[in-house]
């Protein structure tokens, strides 16, 4: 689930969506579009909220960070596939094509076997990939 704040209200605009991309520097990649509410609300506020979960393991992960859109036809190009064809009438040349790159700021993480929260951080998370998180 993707969060963005809005202008219109205090509370946060959630809608599903899928990651395309993880990559090696812990940057997480979404295709999407300008027409949509997290384009809009993006306009208004960079922050950004991301969830994971996985009920049946009793594994949970948000991730909150920065966002920047982009029109990164490569990217674009690599993500392509035949759910993101559903959403684009136009194909990858629709105009409204954007791609959502989150650059994760903290995480928390809770699980089945420690019954607890784990915040995770830049710095600590830096250590433990062995990848310099953007700041």
């Amino acid at each position: 689930m993707v969060s963005t704040f809005t202008e219109e209200s205090h509370y946060l605009h959630t809608v599903p969506m899928s990651r395309q991309e993880a990559d090696e520097h812990g940057i997480i990649w979404y295709l999407f579009s300008a027409e949509s509410e997290v384009y809009r609300n993006l306009q208004f506020d960079k922050h950004i909220m991301i969830t994971f979960s996985d009920p049946k393991g009793y594994r949970f992960l948000v991730v909150n960070g920065r966002a920047e859109v982009l029109r990164d036809q490569n990217r674009i190009d690599k993500y392509w596939n035949k759910f993101i064809e559903t959403y684009f009438e136009k194909g990858k040349e629709d105009p409204h094509i954007r791609v959502l790159k989150v650059i994760p700021e903290e995480a928390h993480y809770w699980d089945n076997k420690t019954n607890k929260m784990m915040t995770v951080i830049k710095l600590a998370t830096s250590m433990i990939t062995g990848n310099q998180m953007y700041g």
